[in-house]
């Protein structure tokens, strides 16, 4: 079987200069691994791992090894008869495999090319329009899948058997009398600094400082520990994330540069080379592309601030997927269609014309609830934060590392390091919605730090920019009656008052510049992101280079291509 190429290795079967990555990876007789985790305190290479899963001969054995790590990594253990692949339990290096091929890769464009470049899953096409993403382990393609967090997979000829070794299962009790979870807590952040710091050593860290409350954690935590930071914000000038970054930067006696965003910065940069190449070799099969800082970090490598060994950091994070409670569940006794309801809505990027998709949609949803009976709101929040986990967040959120694998840049995800995921999952609900305790224990962290109080540094964090007071009223009214009979008949003047209020020029990063201005004039109707009109591109609807959009959406509402009905 051909699995995983290492493009300097001419014996190994298939191999070809597009495997890119594999440069990365390290060998142990048929095993390959990338990355680095933890075991048992102790930090593990690249080939450590590959040693470490050595000599399994089943999926429960394999899976039972990558259940021991905590890190983030990929790896494959390969035989004349079977394959075995596995990743973290975020996904943070994505494997493609194609089954009738026998081919398993990190490579998007190899995977494509050995199984024969097959056509869009219609089905899959419409989810990724819709959602910007592609559920279950499928991709856009016919016959590629992905290794999905925290899976083991066994190939056998074209048969596939997955075992799930790590979910996310956030408590579902309210515990409002556990005096004990912030201190719990608080000692998980402590240990994940400690491992955070370890694997940065006495290299560079270059951390993305937003201003908010989670990347100034990760920098809080590696300036008390004496490291060398190098802290970078991208944005207008005067928006209140970078004023912030600035101010927490020069609290922690940090370096701090900046890096000015414009729409003619990202319409430059969307058409050029640079762009298109990472797209190509780095986006994902099953996603739209995060590339957000990548201007920013090109800048920085220009001027020569980013050393060739640095740790690149940014401020995702575990807890950002209990930062809302859905109105469609925060009521007495909610119901397994409530939060159908509000994962729909949630992952919903755009309107359609489909109710048949909606209705698979939903069925596919409800099918991935991890619990069927659901009866209170901790209830119901838990399975929310469980969809949100295996959607977006590990499909786009955790893939903003791929911009660093651009450049060669090593990287950590400190904030999704499994301990610290295990503990914020151990945070009884009434401490972890609105992220509470997370915002809580971060502030404590860097009041300390910057000689603060506590309440200073939560009020310090950055904050959407203050709305009109007409805005700030919509958005109240708009909030309480979502998920309500009302909305339906509100939405249409809701809508229209905020298209009223945006234009071309003032996205807060310049990120409509990733449109041509035409096309934004004629498409945007204030429901949309731009993460709305990236699924457009990522299907193959609409190039923003050549400045087309094929069946474009009607006042908001795509057209959908009917998919066959599931086969399996």
């Amino acid at each position: 079987m051909t699995g995983i190429e290492d493009a300097n290795d001419a014996s190994t079967a298939g191999a070809t200069p597009r495997d890119r990555s594999s440069t990365r990876w390290a060998r142990d007789g048929t095993v390959r691994a990338r990355g680095r985790a933890f075991r048992d305190g102790s930090l593990l290479s690249a080939s450590d791992l590959a040693a470490h899963v050595a000599g399994v001969d089943s999926l429960d054995a394999f899976a039972a090894r990558l259940d021991e790590l905590n890190g983030f990594f990929a790896v494959v253990v390969e035989s004349d008869e079977k394959q075995f692949a596995g990743v973290d339990h975020v996904r943070s290096i994505p494997l493609w495999y194609a089954p009738e091929a026998g081919v398993v890769t990190d490579d998007p464009q190899a995977v494509r090319e050995r199984a024969g470049n097959p056509g869009h899953d219609q089905y899959a096409e419409n989810e990724l329009l819709v959602t910007g993403s592609v559920f279950d382990g499928r991709t856009l393609y016919d016959g590629i899948y992905t290794v999905q967090p925290g899976e083991a997979v066994e190939l056998d000829g074209g048969d596939v058997t997955r075992r799930r070794y790590f979910e996310y299962h956030p408590r579902t009790d309210e515990s409002v009398g556990d005096a004990d979870a912030s201190a719990r807590f608080d000692d998980a952040v402590d240990r994940m600094g400690d491992r955070l710091s370890e694997v940065v050593g006495d290299r560079q860290a270059v951390v993305a400082l937003s201003g908010g409350n989670d990347s100034r954690l990760v920098a809080t935590l590696l300036a008390e520990r004496g490291h060398d930071v190098l802290a970078y914000s991208f944005g207008p000038p005067d928006h209140r994330d970078v004023v912030t970054a600035k101010r927490v930067a020069d609290s922690l006696d940090i370096p701090w540069e900046y890096v000015e965003y414009t729409t003619q910065l990202w319409r430059d940069w969307y058409c050029s080379d640079e762009r298109a190449r990472f797209v190509a070799e780095h986006g994902a099969l099953d996603s739209i592309t995060n590339y957000g800082l990548l201007p920013a970090l090109s800048a920085l490598r220009e001027r020569g601030l980013v050393d060739g060994d640095a740790v690149c950091f940014s401020g995702q994070t575990v807890a950002g997927t209990s930062e809302r409670v859905p109105p469609h569940v925060d009521k007495p006794n909610p119901g397994v269609e409530d939060i159908v309801d509000a994962i729909v809505a949630y992952e919903r990027r755009w309107q359609h014309d489909d109710p048949s998709f909606a209705e698979r949609f939903r069925d596919g949803v409800r099918a991935r609830l991890p619990d069927p009976e659901i009866s209170t709101v901790p209830e119901a929040f838990a399975a929310f934060e469980h969809a949100k986990w295996n959607g977006r967040y590990v499909r786009y959120f955790v893939a903003d590392v791929r911009q660093y694998d651009r450049f060669d840049l090593d990287w950590w995800l400190p904030l999704w390091d499994r301990e610290f995921v295990d503990a914020w999952s151990d945070v009884p609900f009434a401490a972890r919605r609105e992220r509470h305790e997370y915002t809580q224990a971060g502030a404590r962290k860097y009041a300390d730090a910057a000689g603060i109080s506590v309440q200073e540094a939560v009020d310090m964090a950055a904050k959407p920019t203050s709305k009109s007071r007409v805005g700030s009223v919509v958005e109240w009214g708009a909030g309480h009656v979502e998920g309500t009979p009302l909305a339906p008949l509100l939405a249409p003047l809701y809508w229209r008052f905020q298209r009223s209020g945006d234009d071309y020029e003032n996205h807060p990063l310049g990120s409509w510049g990733v449109l041509p201005r035409e096309v934004f004039e004629a498409l945007y109707t204030g429901r949309e992101d731009i993460h709305a009109f990236q699924t457009l591109a990522a299907a193959g609807r609409a190039d923003y280079v050549e400045g087309w959009v094929r069946d474009p959406p009607e006042n908001g509402v795509l057209h959908l291509e009917p998919a066959e009905d599931a086969t399996e």
